[in-house]
């Protein structure tokens, strides 16, 4: 069977149309299947998870140690700047696991951790739940606080605090600062 020149110039059109139209479905299709999810977390409980954790207790053992060995040399100036120090840290604790005062210095900890926990999760960006002022409804958000408190690996009792306080809201600033003083 010979192919004329206008059945070669049909096919060559037919080549070129079908990708074109199939190119133009392409975008409908994709738009429909890309639903972008949102990982969230409750900074309480990852705050909570850090301050429980063997690594900030390290971290409070090495300031106690150096408060005593201000103690031990006479350096008042230098005990009294870790006790201003230390009392100013437990301002922070409490503003940070029971109500929404950032934690940007533990979420930071997370840095090598967060694309793992992204990808595991399946999620496109991470933000904290408080920081989030709206989000289309059909932007899909998944809960990553108890997965992000692992990383600090929290033994059993941290487990169950973190249990309770997620059932609970958190406690506007100004009512803790009243607490404060």
């Amino acid at each position: 069977m010979s192919i004329t020149p206008p059945l070669v110039a049909i096919l060559l059109a037919g080549l070129t149309v079908l990708p074109l139209a199939t190119a133009a479905q392409e975008p409908a299709a994709q738009a429909e299947a890309t639903q972008v999810r949102l990982g969230t977390f409750d900074s309480r409980l990852v705050a909570i998870a850090y301050y429980r954790s063997a690594r900030f207790g390290d971290f409070l053992a090495k300031v106690r140690a150096e408060h005593q060995r201000a103690l031990a040399a006479d350096d008042h100036e230098n005990a009294r700047r870790l006790e201003q120090e230390m009392v100013s840290r437990q301002r922070q604790i409490h503003r940070q696991s029971f109500s929404t005062e950032p934690i940007g210095e533990i979420v930071d900890m997370l840095e090598k951790q967060l694309p793992r926990i992204a990808r595991n999760a399946k999620v496109d960006v991470i933000v904290s739940a408080g920081d989030l002022e709206y989000r289309h409804p059909e932007v899909q958000t998944i809960d990553l606080s108890l997965i992000m408190a692992e990383e600090f690996r929290p033994d059993a009792e941290t487990r169950r605090v973190l249990r309770q306080m997620s059932m609970l809201k958190p406690v506007p600033l100004t009512e803790l600062e009243q607490h404060e003083d």
